[in-house]
């Protein structure tokens, strides 16, 4: 792997974050517009970190957090009712 590559992709999820300075960014998006496989690798994380967020975004049934709190109460020796 390229020396470029390999910073460009220790740094990638500060650049997804937009925790890097300008020029930083500035170098790691001219690095990913001349290297197929580092946007590649851009892309898939992007992608990643959208299907993540949509499953953590998902509300949780109301009945299953009834369950799981009579579990955790059962477990500690309480009741919950």
């Amino acid at each position: 792997m390229k020396p470029a590559c390999r910073q460009a992709l220790e740094e990638i999820y500060l650049y997804i974050d937009h925790e890097l300075t300008w020029w930083r960014r500035r170098r790691i998006r001219r690095h990913l517009a001349n290297c197929q496989p580092c946007l590649d690798g851009y892309t898939f994380e992007q992608k990643l970190r959208v299907i993540v967020k949509e499953c953590l975004s998902e509300e949780v049934p109301p009945d299953f957090l009834q369950r799981l709190q009579q579990a955790i109460a059962q477990e500690r020796g309480t009741v919950i009712e």
